[in-house]
């Protein structure tokens, strides 16, 4: 028969947890007392033993005390992730399902690669609140790459978001994340409801190495977007280090793609511009790059 020692382990846990050098002062002296007692051994080298056995238990309750914190801190974290999903689905459906809860007057976007491959993507949104408070929102990253990212390679991926003034001046705005796959999701946490028909100007910035490495590597980037939200004026710019210039091939997918401008900048890097207007809830646009090397 199987016994359950599952509350013998939680009581042990919690009385080291409460008093974690109580524990072996306690044996130690029951050692001492014993032995002594018996006349077994001599007291010298009780007080010895018991040193040395105090020692051990302190080390074994230390270890004992790391590992039932590290539990906690897991539980604790676990119940934390299932909060913020429960939390971000039900954003995520409230939104999709109520576009007019915001639109954009400004989306300027703007992406730099490094001759290292590494990105720094920028995107700059003018947002005007609808008809009731907001207090959050999200957008959507996404790479292209053909391998999933790893767990190592999501944790590298670093964003941060502020809340500008007019003089570009900003507070820092907290963000939580969700990958999906290689989609992240962003969620900006405004920390007070802005009230309607506000306007508020957020910056968001992805430190993304490897983002582009497959359209690096010569295969085909599909650069589109699909609008949630009503926009009025819309721009992208992604710029390629000079390093990186091979010859740029831009082949449109369907009749709705428009082919972006190609500007060779003085210090020899190339920027992809593409700007959009009126755009409705739903509109979607885009284009294809594909750099083949020299």
């Amino acid at each position: 028969m199987k016994i359950d020692t599952t509350k013998l382990e939680n009581k042990i846990a919690e009385r080291i947890r409460n008093q974690p050098l109580k524990v072996p002062i306690e044996v130690s002296v029951g050692v001492c007392a014993a032995g002594m007692a018996l006349g077994l051994i001599p007291a010298v080298w009780i007080l010895g033993a018991a040193f040395a056995v105090l020692l051990l238990l302190v080390l074994v309750c230390s270890v004992v005390l790391l590992a039932i914190s590290r539990r906690d801190l897991l539980a604790r974290m676990r119940t934390k992730d299932s909060v913020l999903e429960w939390y971000a689905a039900m954003l995520v459906e409230r939104q999709v399902a109520e576009p007019a809860m915001y639109s954009f007057l400004k989306w300027d976007e703007d992406v730099h690669v490094a001759k290292n491959g590494h990105c720094t993507a920028t995107r700059v949104y003018e947002i005007q609140v609808g008809s009731a408070p907001l207090d959050c929102f999200w957008n959507v990253a996404i790479s292209n790459n053909r391998t999933t990212m790893s767990q190592e390679s999501q944790d590298r991926v670093i964003v941060r978001a502020h809340l500008l003034d007019d003089d570009g001046s900003g507070v820092e705005l907290d963000v939580t994340k969700r990958w999906e796959g290689n989609r992240l999701r962003t969620f900006v946490h405004f920390g007070v409801n802005h009230e309607p028909q506000t306007i508020i100007k957020v910056e968001i910035t992805w430190e993304w190495p490897g983002l582009l490495n497959d359209m690096l590597a010569g295969h085909r980037e599909d650069r589109y977007w699909s609008m949630l939200h009503s926009t009025e004026q819309f721009s992208s710019k992604l710029t390629l280090a000079k390093e990186l210039v091979q010859l740029p091939v831009v082949s449109p997918k369907t009749t709705k793609d428009i082919k972006p401008d190609v500007i060779t900048n003085s210090n020899g890097s190339v920027t992809f511009s593409l700007e959009k207007s009126n755009l409705a809830a739903g509109d979607k646009f885009g284009y294809q790059l594909q750099l083949k090397r020299v």
